[in-house]
């Protein structure tokens, strides 16, 4: 999903403790959200990114969202029945990651986004966010304390992608997302333990695990996802995370990860950093740039390598 541009809030408000789990602004409750309201919040994301749809059923929510509320957190605006704004969070060994903020384009002067931002950011650990390019996001993340780092681009791919001969060196074999093996390289190339993002790709979006060795050696890895796309290509095999030891290797692993899902057919999509060498590559076999984030954090993004690690795009990371 897509990062918000925040609705920009001309004065700062102070919430106070409602309830157990909630907390209230201006007449607004910000509270941790049912499984019954993130159909609503679906509803918030698709007016805001697509100037309003039909009204969402609970089987239009994304698979992703569902994940985030039941291993992480979300916390909705809500007055009178009326769901203002959502925000998402998920936290994975100390790493903090903002998966959603939107609020109603209506309730653009009403404080609600700063307020969910501030009642869902923790107060310790790493905090970090794809957000837009919109200054006024960058400066709602800015102050709370996230810094941009580095450029992410969206690519999608369809049709003829030209594949170098010079990952034709790169074996690729098959692995299990339970792997310790796979395990560790994740954990330590993606800076944090996400045993519950590794099922959640597995069983609900047939993550599938990949090995690239170069001399029999192991290079890098990636998990191919094929049932995740994205709400504009939902039937896309997405990219991503992917991760090599060295730098050298990961333009080959890229291309060769996507020369795999080429041959599954249909499109690919994979979120990139600026930074990553295979851009350039990517781009010159036929993929296209269709969104760009920055990514901001607490702590200069010094938890992970975006040089030699792809994450797994702009809904969980």
């Amino acid at each position: 999903m897509p990062r918000p541009i925040p609705r920009m809030f001309a004065k700062w408000t102070t919430y106070g403790r409602h309830s157990k789990g909630a907390r209230t602004m201006r007449g607004w409750q910000i509270r941790p959200a049912d499984v019954h309201e993130l159909a609503t919040a679906f509803d918030i994301y698709r007016e805001y990114e697509f100037g309003g749809e039909p009204q969402s059923a609970p089987q239009d929510v994304p698979a992703y969202l569902h994940h985030v509320r039941e291993t992480g957190r979300v916390l909705v605006a809500e007055q009178g029945g009326t769901i203002g704004g959502f925000a998402g969070l998920v936290t994975r060994g100390g790493v903090s990651f903002l998966t959603d903020l939107f609020v109603r384009p209506t309730l653009q002067s009403a404080s609600l986004g700063r307020a969910l931002l501030t009642a869902i950011l923790p107060a310790g650990g790493v905090r970090c966010t794809c957000s837009t390019t919109d200054p006024r996001a960058l400066a709602l993340y800015t102050r709370a304390e996230m810094q941009p780092v580095w450029p992410q681009f969206a690519l999608y791919g369809e049709g003829q992608i030209a594949i170098p001969a010079s990952v034709r060196d790169i074996t690729i074999s098959a692995a299990r997302l339970d792997d310790p093996g796979l395990i560790a390289w994740e954990a330590e190339l993606g800076g944090r333990l996400r045993a519950q993002d590794l099922d959640f790709w597995n069983t609900a979006q047939r993550g599938v695990a990949l090995w690239f060795r170069r001399g029999g050696k192991p290079i890098g890895y990636a998990i191919m996802r094929l049932r995740d796309g994205t709400i504009r290509h939902p039937g896309a095999i997405t990219i991503g995370p992917l991760g090599v030891c060295r730098v050298e290797d990961t333009a080959a692993c890229t291309l060769a990860a996507l020369g795999w899902a080429r041959g599954q057919g249909g499109e690919v999509c994979l979120t990139l950093p600026g930074p990553h060498p295979a851009l350039a590559p990517l781009l010159a076999a036929g993929l296209r740039i269709e969104d760009s984030y920055i990514f901001v954090a607490s702590d200069g993004g010094a938890f992970s390598d975006p040089r030699r690690y792809i994450s797994s795009g702009a809904d969980l990371f």
